[in-house]
């Protein structure tokens, strides 16, 4: 039979909970294997239940090699705390207690103030998420005021033309290059080296050249980075929104 909800949960013995969810818009099956999210199937809304059960059957070792790299990027994030010391580029966390009910976060004058209830416990996944949240506003901020004024010092000195720069919390890239040349970048770049976030705006600014990863793209980026090849393994070293 066909599962008619929009979104369906199952317990399997070996790979844990699914989420499996029905989109009319969906052409083929996909499944996802993202940190604190777990494991999630999308499929269109003509797919059977049995059919899916077949499929998870069949991939189960693809999934629990995703599952396995995704313990060991979970088990490298931060679980913060009262004695947690972090700071972004210009900004330092500050965590405390108060006798509200909600979590309350602030981002001004170089300080993410973090205040959680003291009925509560900080490494509950609610609170946790109200830091990072604290953390990425920041993120935002720094980027919004650093990444545009390098983008057009790099685009001047290399003599590359662009339209418009955005910056965003983007989930998987670290910065992209539209057909109409203009650039965003993720507000993560702000916790790599500074040599790595002009890499990565080069590595855009350079697709306003050339719109793929032919030959002709990494030829140019050497000729204006060095080494492009070394960066992108360096820059494979990090993970977007893992510290």
């Amino acid at each position: 039979m066909f599962f008619h909800n929009t979104t369906k949960t199952i317990e399997t013995n070996n790979l844990g909970r699914i989420t499996i969810r029905k989109n009319r818009r969906s052409k083929h099956i996909s499944i996802r294997v993202k940190p604190h999210e777990g494991i999630s199937i999308t499929t269109p809304t003509n797919v059977s239940m049995s059919y899916v059960e077949k499929l998870i059957e069949s991939k189960s070792e693809w999934i629990k090699q995703k599952l396995e790299k995704i313990n060991k990027l979970e088990k490298s994030k931060t679980i913060f705390d009262l004695n947690t010391k972090f700071q972004t580029r210009n900004h330092r966390l500050v965590i405390n207690l108060h006798d509200k009910e909600t979590t309350i976060v602030r981002v001004s004058n170089g300080l993410i103030m973090v205040k959680y209830p003291c009925n509560r416990i900080i490494s509950d996944k609610d609170i946790q998420r109200a830091i990072r949240e604290g953390i990425d506003k920041a993120l935002r901020i720094e980027a919004q005021e650093y990444i545009p004024h390098r983008v057009k010092g790099l685009a001047g000195r290399f003599d590359l033309k662009y339209k418009d720069v955005t910056v965003k919390n983007i989930k998987t890239r670290w910065g992209s290059c539209s057909s109409k040349n203009n650039l965003n970048f993720n507000i993560h770049l702000m916790m790599l080296p500074v040599d790595l976030i002009d890499y990565v705006i080069v590595h855009e600014l350079a697709h306003t050249v050339e719109k793929n990863h032919s030959h002709r793209f990494w030829s140019l980026l050497d000729s204006l980075v060095g080494d492009s090849k070394k960066l992108n393994r360096d820059l494979k070293k990090y993970r977007i929104g893992i510290f």
